[in-house]
């Protein structure tokens, strides 16, 4: 019981889940435990509901089980997005957009294939309440273990899901990475099962280059990007 997190009386009991779940120390077992004591001592149901939801991942998490979760809450769990980012589709596109620059991958099969497409964006583990609000606000997805223990992927697949987040960055991409995207928006106006659920063929729209004054930097910078702090000593005479 030494190298377990302690929840003290008071203390918010998703803030302790999220620290908890990142430590390879406090095993499963001994957290039920505990995790029985947080209840008794914060019954909210608000609370309860998204500690349960929360903590059946973990297992699940470190076996490599993927998680296809069709309803979920984020009630009680500490909240990563702004309101308007999350409530406007234009703004959550360039947020996503600089997501896939960064830290996604668009994996295109070719046409006689039958496999599909499938677009993953890595995170941390410790971003795991941000994978999970996403797919909330998303509505499609899931989550999965990365080979790393440190990550896990926020991975879609399902034909209406790639159909929408197409439609969310095309315009918003501004590297290299836009080849890949016009491949796979090729491919789903060519493949019949896809292309059934859009009226129009998906145009390919160029790079975004306007001034940067959207969230497509706060995507990007998520991933890839450091933040240092420095501080020089003058010595005067």
């Amino acid at each position: 019981m030494n190298n377990l997190f302690l929840f003290k009386k008071g203390a918010l009991l998703p803030d302790f889940l999220i620290k908890s779940s990142t430590s390879t120390q406090c095993q499963v077992r001994a957290k039920a435990r505990i995790f029985g004591k947080c209840l008794a001592q914060q019954p909210s149901a608000s609370l309860r509901l998204a500690a349960v939801k929360t903590w059946s991942y973990l297992p699940l998490l470190r076996k490599g089980v993927t998680l296809n979760i069709r309803k979920i809450t984020t009630a009680g769990l500490p909240t990563l997005l702004g309101a308007a980012l999350a409530g406007e589709k234009s703004q959550l596109g360039y947020y996503l957009a600089g997501l896939l620059e960064s830290d996604g991958t668009l994996i295109v099969p070719n046409l006689i294939s039958k496999t599909t497409p499938k677009i993953s964006i890595v995170f941390n583990r410790k971003e795991f309440p941000l994978a999970i609000q996403l797919k909330s606000i998303l509505g499609y997805g899931s989550i999965q273990k990365d080979k790393s223990e440190f990550a896990i992927n926020f991975v879609i697949r399902n034909k209406s899901g790639i159909i929408d987040l197409l439609n969310l960055v095309n315009g918003k991409i501004r590297t290299p990475k836009i080849s890949q995207l016009h491949k796979l928006i090729d491919w789903v106006n060519e493949n019949p099962r896809h292309n059934s659920l859009i009226g129009e063929s998906l145009v390919k729209l160029p790079l975004d280059t306007c001034f940067l004054n959207t969230n497509g930097l706060s995507g990007f910078s998520k991933g890839d990007s450091s933040f240092q702090l420095r501080i020089t000593e003058v010595k005067v005479d």
